[in-house]
This record gives structure tokens, C-alpha cells and sequence, in this order.
């Protein structure tokens, strides 16, 4: 039995206005049907985050774990020189992705995170996911703002990307601003 947080009145009420829109957007057609769905799915994003559980293994390297995702490129600066691995023995995690459908900078990305309960991710948490998940980032840019590479006041963070149909594990800037399209992956605190 699936328990409510909410009232009969309310559930009713919700229930009656999602009944409304579909019969507006199927019988008056006052929005084109695929542009509906997307508004939908933006607003679903924003209210409940996509969860995804991953498994963090301490006992292999950052190459091994880069190795595990099998990217088709690899920028060369992602590597144990420039990040590290925080943590020992195997975790299993339930990761979320966030979708601000803006452009935002990295802080204020982490700000709204932080403000809901979650960290950003480090590059370990990104690379389980990759490996994963392996086609989840030929929908969007997924980004780790929980590991900075630096170097000569550049600040880069990890993301998983996708050129053509390759599959890339790439750094980003930290600073400027991060294109509505993004995703960051992040984890309950």
C-alpha cells in the first residue's frame, strides 16, 4: 500500500489538474504534444532528482578505475598526480544528478546542492557511475564539481562527455558558467 503525504483532497485535486493538462494538450492540442512531454520530464527533474546506485572501489587506482568505464578518450591530466582517491574498501552509493535547466557557475551549483542535503561528487563517484551507466552520458555533460584540478590558478573538474559517438572523461573549468544542458552528480551528505 503506498502511503500518501498528502490529504484525499489534495491527491484528488492533483489528480484533476493532470487529468486537465492531458485532455488540453490531446484534445485542444494548445501545446504540441513532444513539447509538453519535455516541460514535463524538466519539471519531474527539478522535483525528483534521478537517482542512480553505484559501487565505489578504494581497492583499485585511479587508472584502474578510469580503465573500468572504457572510455574512448581520456584527457591526460586525469590522473593520481592531479586527483586522489578519498576512501578504502568498496561503498555502495545512491548517486543523484542534478538539473538547474539554467546556466549557472560551479558555486552556485554546489550552493543549491548543499542547500538540499547533497555534496557534489568526487571523480571516484563519477568514474562508478560512468562504468555503470555507460550511455547515460551521451544524453548530457555530467560533471564532478567535488574534485578540482589545479594547476597555474586554472581550476578543472572532471566530467563525462561525449564527442560524436565517443565517449569522453574530460576536465572542464571550474569558473564561468555551466551550459543549461549539464548535469552534476551529487550524493546525500
Amino acid at each position: 500500500m503506498m502511503r500518501r503525504c498528502v490529504t484525499d483532497e489534495q491527491y484528488g485535486k492533483l489528480r484533476r489538474r493532470v487529468e486537465e493538462l492531458a485532455c488540453r494538450i490531446i484534445n485542444e492540442r494548445i501545446i504540441p504534444y513532444s513539447v509538453a512531454i519535455e516541460e514535463i520530464q524538466k519539471l519531474t527533474e527539478r522535483i525528483v532528482k534521478p537517482t542512480y546506485n553505484i559501487m565505489v572501489d578504494y581497492t583499485r587506482s585511479l587508472t584502474e578505475m578510469i580503465k573500468a568505464g572504457k572510455y574512448d578518450w581520456v584527457n591526460d591530466d586525469i590522473d593520481s598526480k592531479h586527483l586522489s582517491l578519498k576512501g578504502k574498501g568498496k561503498h555502495e552509493l545512491s548517486a543523484t544528478l542534478f538539473h538547474f535547466d539554467r546556466y549557472i557557475k560551479s558555486d552556485d551549483a554546489i550552493a543549491k546542492m548543499d542547500k538540499q542535503g547533497y555534496r557534489p561528487a568526487a571523480i571516484e563517484e563519477l568514474l562508478a557511475l560512468g562504468e555503470k551507466y555507460p550511455d547515460l552520458q551521451r544524453e548530457f555533460l555530467i560533471v564532478a564539481l567535488g574534485s578540482v584540478w589545479w594547476d597555474l590558478g586554472y581550476r578543472g573538474v572532471p566530467c563525462l562527455d561525449q564527442s560524436s559517438s565517443d565517449r569522453d572523461l574530460g576536465l572542464y573549468r571550474f569558473s564561468g558558467e555551466w551550459d543549461p544542458h549539464c548535469r552534476f552528480l551529487a550524493l546525500r551528505k
